[in-house]
């Protein structure tokens, strides 16, 4: 399984993650580097956070996007950055391999149903600069292994 065209792409502009991987390079993915034939996680990797859901109107995924929002708007107030700045530098930030106090999240959300279209508009809608989420339906037998694969990624390059 590899993922890293589902993993970098954003789902609708530019997005903290998306903008790492605009060079190909095969040796890197967004969480690890390959380096003298070692496997190594980046030190400014995003966190990630993975959830399945069957997108129903039970399961109210505008929460997660509120958290998501009130985590970006935080960081931004924490270091003094005003709403309107460009996300330009920090794009050239992440790219240069910067280290940050607050690490980018990366949201995994798996699953198929419904209600799936509706949260990916809101989510290409927030104008998010340290939150990136990407939505995706795995087969049943993928999903235990990309988590697998996840916790041992010193071995492959997986993203």
């Amino acid at each position: 399984m590899r993922l890293g065209t589902s993993i970098c792409s954003a789902m609708g502009s530019a997005d903290c993650i998306s903008v790492e991987k605009e060079v190909e390079d095969k040796s890197t993915t967004v969480l690890t580097s390959k380096i003298d034939g070692g496997v190594f996680f980046k030190p400014n990797r995003p966190a990630l956070v993975m959830s399945s859901t069957s997108w129903t109107p039970d399961e109210d995924f505008s929460i997660l996007l509120e958290a998501a929002l009130m985590y970006d708007r935080r960081v931004a107030a924490t270091l003094g950055e005003e709403d309107s700045m460009d996300e330009g530098q920090l794009w050239i930030d992440i790219k240069s391999g910067k280290q940050f106090d607050y690490p980018r999240l990366l949201f995994i959300i798996t699953g198929k149903g419904p209600d799936r279209k509706k949260y990916e508009e809101q989510i290409k809608r927030l104008k998010l600069r340290r939150v990136a989420f990407r939505t995706m339906w795995l087969a049943s037998e993928d999903y235990p292994l990309l988590l697998g694969m996840l916790v041992t990624c010193q071995n492959n390059l997986i993203l």
